[in-house]
């Protein structure tokens, strides 16, 4: 994550083994994500630790201003953007099909139409649905 230090060893990996410099050494590993929590809860744990991450990136934070700096950081990164931005396509989906269903409340609901709103195949298996 502390993408602006010096030196090449701290840009994460392709699969390929080339470097990536787009995703951190502790974000990115021969092309997959060493961890998958949330922003939120790296901002916890960074700040449960700040003198691993002053280590790494070479600065010198105090747990809450750590909490502070990421939390302003990470939304902008690509890692987080895009979860970000899947997280705004997801919420619009679902109140798309809320939408239809509420209009659509006392006729059958057309499969074809409400698979089409919310942008999935009505063929999905429900072993296929992780819940």
């Amino acid at each position: 994550m502390p993408l602006d230090i010096e030196g090449i060893t701290e840009y994460g990996t392709n699969p390929d083994g080339t470097l990536n410099q787009e995703f951190c050494s502790c974000c990115l590993n021969s092309g997959k994500y060493l961890f998958n929590f949330s922003m939120e809860y790296l901002i916890y744990l960074w700040g449960l630790f700040p003198d691993s991450y002053n280590q790494i990136a070479g600065t010198n934070y105090k747990s809450e201003e750590l909490r502070n700096v990421l939390s302003d950081r990470l939304p902008n990164l690509k890692r987080w953007k895009q979860k970000i931005n899947t997280a705004h396509i997801h919420y619009d989906l679902i109140m798309n099909v809320q939408e239809y269903i509420n209009r659509h409340l006392f006729e059958d609901l057309n499969c074809d139409n409400l698979s089409h709103v919310a942008c999935m195949s009505m063929y999905v298996q429900p072993s296929a649905i992780a819940y």
